[in-house]
Protein backbone atom coordinates (compact mmCIF):
# COMPACT_ATOMS: atom_id res chain seq x y z
CA UNK A 1 0.00 0.00 0.00
CA UNK A 2 2.78 2.41 0.89
CA UNK A 3 4.65 1.73 -2.35
CA UNK A 4 1.50 2.10 -4.48
CA UNK A 5 0.45 5.38 -2.89
CA UNK A 6 3.91 6.96 -2.99
CA UNK A 7 3.99 6.27 -6.73
CA UNK A 8 0.54 7.82 -7.15
CA UNK A 9 1.38 10.99 -5.21
CA UNK A 10 4.49 11.50 -7.33
CA UNK A 11 2.30 11.20 -10.42
CA UNK A 12 -0.11 13.77 -9.00
CA UNK A 13 2.62 16.43 -8.67
CA UNK A 14 1.24 18.75 -11.42
CA UNK A 15 -2.19 18.90 -9.78
CA UNK A 16 -0.76 19.16 -6.27
CA UNK A 17 1.28 22.29 -6.95
CA UNK A 18 -1.77 24.03 -8.44
CA UNK A 19 -4.14 23.21 -5.60
CA UNK A 20 -5.22 26.09 -3.37
CA UNK A 21 -7.96 26.99 -0.91
CA UNK A 22 -10.03 24.72 1.28
CA UNK A 23 -10.89 21.20 0.14
CA UNK A 24 -14.49 21.42 1.37
CA UNK A 25 -16.82 23.20 3.83
CA UNK A 26 -15.82 20.86 6.64
CA UNK A 27 -12.16 21.83 6.48
CA UNK A 28 -13.08 25.51 6.53
CA UNK A 29 -15.39 25.04 9.52
CA UNK A 30 -12.88 22.99 11.49
CA UNK A 31 -10.04 25.47 10.95
CA UNK A 32 -12.28 28.32 12.00
CA UNK A 33 -12.66 26.53 15.35
CA UNK A 34 -8.90 26.60 16.03
CA UNK A 35 -7.80 29.85 14.42
CA UNK A 36 -7.92 32.05 17.49
CA UNK A 37 -6.38 29.51 19.85
CA UNK A 38 -3.54 28.62 17.45
CA UNK A 39 -2.67 32.17 16.47
CA UNK A 40 1.10 32.78 16.68
CA UNK A 41 1.56 29.27 18.11
CA UNK A 42 3.75 26.43 16.69
CA UNK A 43 1.95 24.62 13.84
CA UNK A 44 2.97 21.32 12.26
CA UNK A 45 1.52 20.73 8.78
CA UNK A 46 1.74 17.00 7.99
CA UNK A 47 1.47 15.84 4.38
CA UNK A 48 1.94 19.34 2.99
CA UNK A 49 2.17 18.05 -0.59
CA UNK A 50 2.50 20.82 -3.16
CA UNK A 51 1.67 23.48 -0.59
CA UNK A 52 -2.11 23.98 -0.64
CA UNK A 53 -2.25 24.42 3.13
CA UNK A 54 0.85 26.60 3.47
CA UNK A 55 -0.87 30.00 3.04
CA UNK A 56 -3.95 28.83 4.97
CA UNK A 57 -1.99 27.87 8.06
CA UNK A 58 0.66 30.58 7.87
CA UNK A 59 -2.10 33.15 8.05
CA UNK A 60 -2.73 31.73 11.52
CA UNK A 61 0.91 31.52 12.60
CA UNK A 62 4.35 32.12 11.10
CA UNK A 63 5.72 29.61 13.61
CA UNK A 64 5.12 26.93 11.00
CA UNK A 65 6.76 23.81 9.60
CA UNK A 66 5.41 21.56 6.87
CA UNK A 67 6.50 17.97 6.20
CA UNK A 68 5.89 15.43 3.47
CA UNK A 69 7.33 11.99 2.76
CA UNK A 70 7.58 12.51 -1.01
CA UNK A 71 10.87 14.30 -1.83
CA UNK A 72 9.54 15.64 -5.14
CA UNK A 73 6.58 17.27 -3.38
CA UNK A 74 8.83 18.82 -0.75
CA UNK A 75 11.00 20.40 -3.46
CA UNK A 76 7.95 21.63 -5.36
CA UNK A 77 6.49 23.15 -2.21
CA UNK A 78 9.77 24.89 -1.39
CA UNK A 79 9.91 26.39 -4.87
CA UNK A 80 6.33 27.59 -4.54
CA UNK A 81 6.84 29.02 -1.05
CA UNK A 82 10.57 29.70 -0.65
CA UNK A 83 10.13 31.50 2.67
CA UNK A 84 8.19 28.62 4.29
CA UNK A 85 9.89 25.98 6.44
CA UNK A 86 9.16 22.70 4.62
CA UNK A 87 11.14 19.51 5.22
CA UNK A 88 11.11 15.83 4.33
CA UNK A 89 9.36 13.84 7.04
CA UNK A 90 7.02 10.95 7.74
CA UNK A 91 3.97 11.17 10.01
CA UNK A 92 4.87 7.78 11.48
CA UNK A 93 8.16 9.14 12.82
CA UNK A 94 8.12 12.69 14.16
CA UNK A 95 11.38 12.29 16.07
CA UNK A 96 12.63 15.52 14.47
CA UNK A 97 10.22 17.36 16.78
CA UNK A 98 10.57 17.67 20.53
CA UNK A 99 7.87 16.27 22.79
CA UNK A 100 5.17 18.79 23.76
CA UNK A 101 6.46 21.35 21.25
CA UNK A 102 3.48 21.77 18.90
CA UNK A 103 0.25 23.67 19.57
CA UNK A 104 -1.62 22.57 16.42
CA UNK A 105 -0.92 19.59 14.17
CA UNK A 106 -2.80 19.29 10.88
CA UNK A 107 -2.96 16.25 8.59
CA UNK A 108 -5.32 17.41 5.86
CA UNK A 109 -7.09 15.95 2.83
CA UNK A 110 -7.30 12.42 4.25
CA UNK A 111 -3.53 12.07 4.22
CA UNK A 112 -3.65 9.54 7.04
CA UNK A 113 -5.76 7.29 4.80
CA UNK A 114 -2.81 6.72 2.47
CA UNK A 115 -1.15 4.64 5.19
CA UNK A 116 -1.81 1.07 6.24
CA UNK A 117 -4.05 0.14 9.13
CA UNK A 118 -1.29 -0.40 11.69
CA UNK A 119 0.48 2.79 10.62
CA UNK A 120 -2.52 4.90 11.64
CA UNK A 121 -1.98 4.21 15.32
CA UNK A 122 1.72 5.07 14.97
CA UNK A 123 0.70 8.42 13.50
CA UNK A 124 -1.79 9.16 16.27
CA UNK A 125 0.73 8.32 18.98
CA UNK A 126 3.49 10.38 17.36
CA UNK A 127 1.20 13.40 17.02
CA UNK A 128 0.09 12.97 20.62
CA UNK A 129 3.75 12.91 21.72
CA UNK A 130 4.70 16.18 19.99
CA UNK A 131 1.57 18.10 21.01
CA UNK A 132 1.58 20.34 24.04
CA UNK A 133 -0.87 19.52 26.82
CA UNK A 134 -4.16 20.89 25.54
CA UNK A 135 -2.78 21.01 21.99
CA UNK A 136 -5.02 20.31 19.01
CA UNK A 137 -4.88 17.78 16.19
CA UNK A 138 -6.98 18.36 13.08
CA UNK A 139 -7.14 15.64 10.44
CA UNK A 140 -9.56 14.23 7.92
CA UNK A 141 -10.40 10.61 7.14
CA UNK A 142 -12.69 8.80 4.71
CA UNK A 143 -16.06 7.64 6.02
CA UNK A 144 -16.61 3.88 5.90
CA UNK A 145 -20.36 4.48 5.57
CA UNK A 146 -20.00 7.18 2.91
CA UNK A 147 -20.32 7.13 -0.88
CA UNK A 148 -16.57 6.90 -1.44
CA UNK A 149 -16.39 3.41 0.05
CA UNK A 150 -18.86 2.02 -2.49
CA UNK A 151 -17.47 3.98 -5.44
CA UNK A 152 -16.69 1.79 -8.43
CA UNK A 153 -14.77 2.46 -11.61
CA UNK A 154 -14.80 6.19 -12.36
CA UNK A 155 -13.04 8.26 -14.99
CA UNK A 156 -13.88 11.73 -13.65
CA UNK A 157 -15.32 12.82 -16.99
CA UNK A 158 -16.47 16.43 -16.76
CA UNK A 159 -16.60 19.33 -19.22
CA UNK A 160 -13.66 20.93 -17.46
CA UNK A 161 -10.51 19.03 -18.36
CA UNK A 162 -12.44 16.50 -20.47
CA UNK A 163 -9.62 15.84 -22.93
CA UNK A 164 -7.13 15.13 -20.16
CA UNK A 165 -9.62 12.83 -18.41
CA UNK A 166 -10.15 10.86 -21.61
CA UNK A 167 -6.40 10.38 -22.03
CA UNK A 168 -6.27 8.90 -18.53
CA UNK A 169 -8.91 6.22 -19.18
CA UNK A 170 -6.45 3.42 -20.14
CA UNK A 171 -4.38 4.09 -17.00
CA UNK A 172 -7.48 4.14 -14.82
CA UNK A 173 -8.69 0.82 -16.26
CA UNK A 174 -5.29 -0.77 -15.72
CA UNK A 175 -5.00 0.47 -12.13
CA UNK A 176 -8.56 -0.49 -11.26
CA UNK A 177 -8.15 -4.07 -12.46
CA UNK A 178 -4.78 -4.38 -10.74
CA UNK A 179 -5.51 -2.83 -7.36
CA UNK A 180 -9.14 -3.77 -6.65
CA UNK A 181 -7.93 -7.26 -5.69
CA UNK A 182 -6.00 -5.75 -2.78
CA UNK A 183 -9.16 -4.82 -0.89
CA UNK A 184 -9.00 -5.65 2.84
CA UNK A 185 -11.97 -5.53 5.19
CA UNK A 186 -11.49 -5.31 8.94
CA UNK A 187 -13.59 -4.56 12.00
CA UNK A 188 -15.18 -1.17 11.17
CA UNK A 189 -12.45 -0.35 8.65
CA UNK A 190 -11.56 -1.19 5.08
CA UNK A 191 -8.80 -0.63 2.52
CA UNK A 192 -9.56 -0.59 -1.18
CA UNK A 193 -8.84 1.10 -4.48
CA UNK A 194 -10.24 4.62 -4.92
CA UNK A 195 -10.87 6.66 -8.06
CA UNK A 196 -8.31 9.35 -7.20
CA UNK A 197 -5.18 9.69 -9.37
CA UNK A 198 -6.69 7.48 -12.12
CA UNK A 199 -7.50 4.71 -9.62
CA UNK A 200 -3.85 4.67 -8.63
CA UNK A 201 -4.33 4.74 -4.85
CA UNK A 202 -5.48 2.55 -1.98
CA UNK A 203 -7.40 4.38 0.75
CA UNK A 204 -8.24 3.46 4.32
CA UNK A 205 -11.90 3.93 5.28
CA UNK A 206 -12.96 4.03 8.92
CA UNK A 207 -16.23 4.34 10.79
CA UNK A 208 -16.54 7.34 13.07
CA UNK A 209 -16.93 5.11 16.10
CA UNK A 210 -13.77 3.19 15.29
CA UNK A 211 -11.83 6.42 14.77
CA UNK A 212 -12.99 7.81 18.10
CA UNK A 213 -11.89 4.60 19.80
CA UNK A 214 -8.45 4.80 18.18
CA UNK A 215 -8.01 8.41 19.30
CA UNK A 216 -8.82 7.39 22.85
CA UNK A 217 -6.38 4.48 22.63
CA UNK A 218 -3.65 6.87 21.45
CA UNK A 219 -4.14 8.99 24.57
CA UNK A 220 -6.31 11.84 23.31
CA UNK A 221 -9.09 13.25 25.45
CA UNK A 222 -12.85 13.11 24.99
CA UNK A 223 -13.00 16.60 23.48
CA UNK A 224 -13.50 15.53 19.85
CA UNK A 225 -15.41 17.64 17.34
CA UNK A 226 -16.30 16.09 13.98
CA UNK A 227 -17.27 18.04 10.86
CA UNK A 228 -18.88 16.83 7.64
CA UNK A 229 -17.00 17.30 4.37
CA UNK A 230 -20.37 17.70 2.64
CA UNK A 231 -21.69 20.81 4.35
CA UNK A 232 -19.34 21.66 7.22
CA UNK A 233 -21.85 20.83 9.94
CA UNK A 234 -20.96 19.12 13.20
CA UNK A 235 -21.54 15.37 13.06
CA UNK A 236 -22.60 13.34 16.07
CA UNK A 237 -22.47 9.54 16.54
CA UNK A 238 -26.23 9.05 16.12
CA UNK A 239 -26.42 10.95 12.79
CA UNK A 240 -27.10 9.50 9.33
CA UNK A 241 -23.64 9.48 7.76
CA UNK A 242 -24.26 7.84 4.39
CA UNK A 243 -23.98 11.07 2.38
CA UNK A 244 -20.71 12.20 4.00
CA UNK A 245 -17.56 11.45 2.00
CA UNK A 246 -15.14 12.08 4.85
CA UNK A 247 -14.91 13.55 8.33
CA UNK A 248 -12.73 16.27 9.77
CA UNK A 249 -11.72 15.35 13.32
CA UNK A 250 -10.61 18.04 15.76
CA UNK A 251 -9.27 16.50 18.96
CA UNK A 252 -7.46 17.87 21.98
CA UNK A 253 -4.60 16.28 23.84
Amino acid sequence: MDQINRKAWKASLPDSILAKGFTDPGESAALAEVEVEARHQPILDIGVGGGRTVPILRRISRDYVGIDYIPELVLACRRRFPDAHVILGDARDLSAFDPKSIALAVFSFNGIDSLGHRSRMRVLREVHRVLRPGGLFLFSSHNLEGPGHTEGLSFGLSPRGLARAIRRIPTALYNYRRYRRLRTDGDDWSIHNAAAVSHGVLFHYTSMQRQLEELSEAGFGDDVRVFSSTDGRRVFPNADMHAIWWFHYLVRK
